[in-house]
């Protein structure tokens, strides 16, 4: 809870140093290199290759995931793909990995420790 809290006096520095480690863990995936990103790639770099986007701009490499490809959106392979309600139009598949649920399971256990002392 230090670190989280030491984290969120310097947003701007944990969020940049949060970036490098998922560039530098994903440089291997297709994604990365057809955007030319690398661990040293810079926020603006990152900004400029990739902008805000939609789940349609992805579909094409959420599809290749699905059919077996490794190293796509990232260099872990999913163990698992979330469905969306669909409540818009039809679902959407999501690619889990390990990495996500770790961050998943920091995050609520930081909401609840906050939580509970506030």
């Amino acid at each position: 809870m230090a670190e989280l809290e030491a984290d969120c006096r310097e947003p701007q520095k944990a969020q940049l140093r949060k970036l490098k480690e998922i560039l530098s863990r994903n440089a291997d995936s297709a994604f990365a290199k057809e955007h030319g990103l690398n661990a040293d790639s810079s926020l603006e770099e990152f900004r400029k290759a990739v902008p805000v986007s939609d789940y349609e701009a992805h579909r094409p490499y959420i599809e290749r995931i699905w059919n077996g490809e490794e190293k796509v959106l990232s260099s872990e392979k999913p163990f698992m793909f979330a469905t969306t309600s669909g409540t818009m139009c039809k679902s959407k598949y999501i690619p889990v990995t390990e990495s996500y649920i770790k961050e998943f399971r920091h995050a609520s256990i930081a909401s609840g420790f906050f939580t509970l002392q506030n």
